[in-house]
């Protein structure tokens, strides 16, 4: 999966250009036309409801080239093929396979394929329209006759009901529907008018929900499932969902901002990552450097070093929202590190190195790193995560996402990456993903430090080296791969707001396998 979700996406700045540019796109203010028009159908909800509803629940496979690499829900909301689902589940895919279901106790069979109609990121929104069937060719949208869920835009409470559809990895493929009510409502401000942004829920999400469909007792849509927010100490959990009167608001108006009232675990306003440790303790607008579909089974280990003084805190945050915050147990004293960008570093005062594993009972998982400091501090670090492993199922490339905040906009301290091979076999080489290019990728590095194989700046790793988690040294050689990107240099560049960027991390020509250590130098500063 190349595309990684944010649950506070929403609640970014929005331009009032961009909503502008939404309303030239005709074609998709005219369906909405159409949805409305179904509003009033309210069928009595019950299980044989429930089954035909179902039939209005997609499945999405997302391909990047001939690759597919993710799945994901979505929801028909017209009987001509429009779906609703979130922008996270198909960001960074250059097609779509639909899949529909013929008997809800069977998977569902791939039928057409469909075109990315418009994306709505800062609110986690996208909509897809069938276009074409499996062979590819074109088909007449209008002579389609598609099951579909109407839009409910009624106010809803507290403790309504709600039923929830999707794919989650969880169901084996299978579509899944779980019930429950809606416990909590959070307003925020649209246009400076107190409105729900956020509906919660007591009813069971798994990853693969995002973008299926929350209904309620009428059999309407009122929301896009796309989070799970958990406690780590009690183990409670609660589904997210964007309304469906929040999607109506920005898609008619010309929403110019959109706050929450609260943060945790969010987005600041300078677009970093805020997380509540507990016990009083916060990482403010911290940097984030998420490890995206990671394997389960397997021991990683992460080590931050604080540089020039800088104490730092890490977050850890799975899928389903899980949270743990850590700053101790400091690398060993004999933990050592010489890269380019940083020289050669041999105090671990102001250090963590800990281990974990992705143990979501998932095969595979998203796991978000924050890096921050304590209460409000900033400054200059350096990542290192080590059992990571490029192998012949990675496609592309073993996707790692890097938050590129404000903070790290502006620093005068260049985002230096790093690809060390740890077995002689894999030759490493990386990119970084480019959507609108994604077969030529012109930010690359092969052989750090050889001009015509790295763009943009690059130094030979010959002499560097990184010590392991088991306090064996490992020296990287002419084949390793680095890029530093100096971006307060890039004066076109719109620093204001979070980039996130994509590293796939692969092999020379894709030709060996292994493991290899992912290192990410930066400051926040």
């Amino acid at each position: 999966m190349v595309a990684y979700p944010n649950r506070n996406m929403i609640f970014r700045v929005i331009s009032k250009g961009f909503w502008m540019n939404i309303k030239k796109i005709m074609g998709l203010l005219g369906l909405w036309v159409c949805v409305f028009m179904w509003i009033g159908y309210t069928p009595a909800f019950g299980q044989i409801d429930v089954n035909q509803i179902g039939l209005a629940v997609v499945q999405i496979t997302v391909y990047v080239g001939d690759d597919a690499v993710s799945t994901g829900s979505g929801t028909l909301v017209t009987r001509t093929g429009m779906i609703f689902t979130n922008w996270h589940v198909v960001d960074g895919g250059d097609d779509f396979e639909i899949a529909l279901l013929e008997d809800v106790n069977e998977l569902p069979v791939p039928r057409y394929y469909a075109s990315l109609l418009n994306t709505f990121e800062d609110i986690d929104f996208a909509v897809l329209q069938i276009d074409r069937n499996l062979r590819g060719r074109a088909i007449d949208k209008e002579t389609l006759d598609l099951p579909f869920i109407p839009l409910g835009l009624d106010p809803v409470s507290r403790g309504d009901s709600v039923t929830v559809f999707g794919y989650p990895g969880i169901g084996g493929g299978f579509l899944v529907v779980t019930n429950g009510s809606i416990t909590t409502i959070q307003n925020g401000r649209v246009n400076g008018v107190s409105t729900p942004v956020i509906y919660q829920t007591n009813a069971e999400l798994a990853p693969g929900n995002s973008g299926g469909a929350a209904v309620n007792s009428k059999g309407e849509l009122i929301g896009i499932p796309f989070y799970v927010s958990s406690e780590n100490r009690t183990g409670g959990r609660l589904g997210e969902i964007i309304p469906i009167t929040l999607i109506a608001q920005v898609i008619e108006n010309e929403v110019n901002q959109i706050e929450r009232n609260t943060t945790s675990n969010t987005n600041t306003v300078t677009g970093g990552i805020d997380v509540d440790c507990g016990r009083g303790i916060m990482i403010d607008d911290g940097i984030e450097v998420t490890i995206v579909q990671m394997r389960s089974g397997f021991t990683y280990t992460v080590t931050v070093i604080g540089l020039n003084g800088f104490s730092p805190l890490l977050g850890i945050i799975t899928e389903f929202g899980t949270t743990s915050c850590v700053n101790t147990p400091a690398a060993p004293a004999n933990f050592a590190v010489s890269l380019p960008s940083t020289g050669e570093v041999t105090n671990m005062t102001n250090s963590i190195q800990y281990s974990f594993s992705q143990d979501t009972g998932q095969n595979m998982a998203d796991m978000r790193l924050i890096v921050g400091g304590m209460n409000g501090t900033f400054g200059e670090f350096l990542l290192i995560l080590e059992g990571m492993a490029f192998n012949e199922f990675d496609g592309k490339g073993d996707p790692i996402a890097v938050g590129a905040t404000p903070r790290l906009l502006n620093s005068n301290v260049p985002m230096s990456v790093y690809m060390i091979g740890i077995a002689n076999a894999l030759d490493p080489y990386f990119f970084l993903y480019d959507r609108d290019n994604p077969d030529n990728p012109g930010i690359s590095c092969d052989d750090a430090g050889v001009t015509n194989l790295c763009f943009p700046g690059s130094f030979s790793l010959v002499g560097s080296y990184i010590t392991r988690a088991n306090q064996t040294r490992l020296s990287a050689d002419r084949y390793d791969a680095m890029m530093s990107i100096p971006f307060s240099s890039l004066t076109n560049l719109d620093k204001s707001k979070t980039i996130p960027l994509i590293f796939l991390m692969a092999s020379s020509n894709y030709a060996s396998y292994g493991h290899y250590i992912f290192a990410l130098h930066a400051s926040s500063r």
